[in-house]
């Protein structure tokens, strides 16, 4: 029998935007899951969540700028209380972009009585722990029924990038434009990006402080992920020239580009695929959720 648990979210969350349904998915698979929407109706009460008192925990999985401007009564509910994250890097402003929220995590984790914090980034868990805040990492991940590799020929001199344009990612773009470096970028629906991928031999990131969805992503496509080096992608089975390429600067970037050979890159992607596909799915992540809920 699944365990009972509610899920506090927006209502984009679970029925349109992109990752964020392979995350319901995921969650529905291994758990017995009460949805709460809060669009509309905001704030809610405890008495508004169906059978909370069977639930052995509550889960807010919403925008942290609606949570920083309200507040909840959790009542008698004695299962778990948990606050749920992707974006928790922001409360020391070195996410990619900048936050107006910078250091108010740990004041609403307090003025919410959450027993814990699930965040995506080790870096910024530790962090957390240290100014007192109970912080359990789970990394973000990606949908195994969405990204795989095709085992196609791939295209040999082009490489190719995708997703928002934060300034630290155009000053890479434009500096390796400058160098006369070919980066095709990819434009499409959510659901042919993986067609998109499969064409490339290899796809650059810059992830800021932690591995974002897209270096999942990536590697489960069989194309190879160039991304600026994070201390924690070595903790998820991500080795440089293995499954993998870092960097450390623009300059170096452009070296590793220039290095690897086509037939060096698809050994690397083949890796990064079957790393992506043992270990970072949706599914691996809810396991780890189950360790802190039952």
């Amino acid at each position: 029998m699944k365990t009972k648990i509610a899920i506090i979210t927006h209502g984009f969350k679970v029925t349109s935007q992109y990752c964020y349904l392979s995350v319901r998915a995921a969650f529905d698979k291994a758990f017995d899951v009460t949805w709460v929407v809060v669009d509309n109706g905001w704030p809610i009460k405890i008495k508004d969540i169906p059978n909370r008192k069977k639930q052995k925990a509550i889960i807010w999985f919403v925008g942290f700028k609606h949570l920083y401007r309200k507040t909840f009564d959790w009542g008698t509910f004695k299962g778990k209380r948990i606050m749920y994250d992707f974006d928790a890097c922001q409360n020391y402003g070195c996410g990619i972009g900048t936050s107006v929220y910078k250091g108010k995590w740990p004041e609403v984790f307090r003025r919410y009585k959450f027993d814990l914090l699930v965040c995506t980034g080790k870096r910024t868990t530790n962090s957390l722990k240290e100014e007192g805040i109970n912080t359990h990492w789970i990394p973000k991940a990606f949908d195994g029924d969405l990204f795989y590799d095709k085992e196609k020929k791939r295209r040999k001199d082009e490489v190719c990038y995708y997703g928002n344009l934060y300034q630290e990612r155009r000053e890479m773009l434009d500096y390796l434009e400058e160098k006369n470096i070919c980066v095709k970028r990819i434009n499409c629906s959510y659901f042919l990006l993986n067609d998109f991928l499969n064409m490339y031999k290899a796809c650059i990131i810059y992830n800021g402080i932690e591995p974002m969805i897209k270096q999942f992503e990536i590697a489960a496509s069989g194309c190879v992920p160039f991304c600026n080096e994070i201390f924690e992608l070595s903790d998820l089975g991500f080795k440089d020239g293995k499954n993998m390429i870092s960097y450390d600067s623009f300059e170096n970037l452009i070296e590793k580009l220039k290095y690897y050979t086509a037939d060096r890159l698809f050994k690397i992607g083949r890796a990064a695929a079957e790393l992506a596909k043992e270990r970072h799915t949706w599914l691996n992540r809810m396991e780890m959720f189950k360790e802190i809920i039952i």
